[in-house]
């Protein structure tokens, strides 16, 4: 009986040396995929009523302890704009451009958009701030960028309509409780059954 106790007592002093030293762990991809088909912005809003600006959350279902990258990948086709600049001026053309925000901390413009074709905005660390991204969950914002250039008016709408678009996150993952922790719950549910035991008075 107190061999089996000192062996429980022995467990649980070497168990901290273990799960102290523990190492990072590798880092982990994941993504999420939004089908957006059928879905256009279009700056200005007035042409022909499309919105120009979406927002929408997503969740990747993994927590992290620190973020390397985080990417969203925009799908879709492009038809340019044309503003008038000015009397006596040849009218402008611009755009589609994406302004990509992820909440309030990050945000980036991608773009201009062709006929069809695939722009991608990458945030990294240490550069850009994932504090409130940790979680694997947050807000997408993707709107359409207004020219970037003095104009009086808009003779054409720029317009973006939209296949897919996919974020993803690179990063060291929360670690799932290892064996240290298990062998802690192991250790402590002998000690307990053994002081029951030996406070009735069985062996």
């Amino acid at each position: 009986m107190v061999n089996r106790l000192q062996t429980v007592l022995l467990m649980l002093s070497i168990l901290p040396l273990t799960t102290t030293s523990q190492t990072s762990a590798a880092p982990v991809t994941r993504t999420q995929t939004f089908n957006l088909s059928g879905v256009s912005l279009e700056f200005p809003e007035f042409f022909s009523g499309f919105e120009s600006r979406i927002d929408f959350s997503f969740n990747v279902q993994q927590e992290f302890l620190s973020i390397e990258t985080l990417a969203v990948e925009v799908v879709g086709s492009g038809q340019e704009g044309s503003a008038d600049v000015g009397v006596g001026e040849p009218a402008r053309s611009f755009g589609p451009d994406l302004d990509v925000s992820i909440g309030s901390q990050l945000s980036d413009r991608i773009g201009p958009f062709g006929f069809s074709g695939t722009e991608t905005v990458v945030f990294s660390s240490p550069t850009d701030d994932f504090s409130n991204v940790l979680s694997g969950e947050g807000f997408l914002t993707l709107e359409l960028a207004p020219p970037g250039f003095p104009f009086v008016d808009v003779f054409q709408s720029a317009r973006l309509d939209f296949s897919s678009a996919t974020l993803s996150i690179t990063g060291e993952p929360i670690p799932e409780p290892g064996a240290g922790m298990l062998a802690v719950t192991i250790a402590g549910l002998m000690l307990a059954k053994r002081r029951s035991r030996l406070s009735t008075g069985s062996l």
